[in-house]
């Protein structure tokens, strides 16, 4: 699914589309690769407080601690351009670990990662989409959704690798439903052990194939949400 299905361009679909259109005017839904990235220069690697990691023109949106099985915990800061609610803002994810002298550590700057407010499409109107943050036994869980008639859904799955001191990306999971057809296609894919489930139909017509691959080791800073998805909306046959 490309980017102006993603970004809920095809407002006409929808009944009342005239209110729909005009809720979304009041929410500006450029790409992403648009707007402002955070610089990755201006988070330290280390510091004594939580705000020291957020750079100027940025201020924390949500804040989530994680408690691994082993090591240290760690804190993660879904960050938000300091703009007016008018203007098109950006999202950012830094990752700070936590030793047990209370001492803070960067081990990921996500730049590309979190969809922006205003990127949701017609799906949210003039609710701002959500980039949705979970940390659960060392695992950070990324959710965001958003869309038209064609809703799309996507999850990340990141864990520490102990050897670089980085979170690495261990799960994608793809969705895209034609709420008008019902027809639902998705892809989940394991990083760990190769596994791709895709899944194709209407419920009880539901066709799923299984297929090995071999996906690069890809790092938390390094995802680009707006790409993975082009690409799974590609193999899907979606787009």
């Amino acid at each position: 699914m490309n980017r102006k299905f993603r970004n809920g361009i095809r407002l006409g679909l929808f009944a009342g589309a005239f209110a729909v259109v005009f809720a979304t005017l009041a929410i500006p839904t450029r790409a992403q690769d648009d707007m402002n990235v955070i610089d990755r220069s201006k988070v330290p690697a280390t510091a004594k407080t939580i705000g020291a990691f957020v750079p100027s023109g940025w201020i924390i949106e949500e804040q989530t601690i994680g408690y691994p099985k082993e090591g240290d915990k760690f804190v993660v800061l879904k960050l938000i351009e300091d703009r007016p609610l008018t203007e098109s803002r950006n999202r950012a994810m830094v990752v700070l670990q936590v030793n047990d002298k209370n001492e803070l550590r960067s081990v990921g700057v996500a730049g590309k990662l979190l969809q922006c407010p205003g990127c949701g499409g017609a799906f949210y109107g003039m609710m701002e989409a959500p980039a949705d943050i979970k940390a659960d036994n060392g695992t950070i869980i990324v959710t965001q959704d958003g869309g038209s008639r064609w809703t799309w859904n996507e999850t990340y799955r990141f864990r520490l690798e102990p050897s670089s001191g980085k979170f690495v990306l261990i799960g994608f999971d793809y969705a895209v439903n034609d709420r008008l057809t019902g027809q639902v296609d998705t892809e989940s894919t394991n990083y760990i052990t190769g596994d791709r489930v895709t899944t194709h139909g209407k419920g009880k017509t539901d066709k799923t194939t299984k297929a090995q691959v071999k996906p690069a080791k890809t790092y938390l800073d390094d995802v680009d949400h707006e790409k993975f998805a082009d690409d799974a909306g590609k193999r899907l046959g979606v787009n």
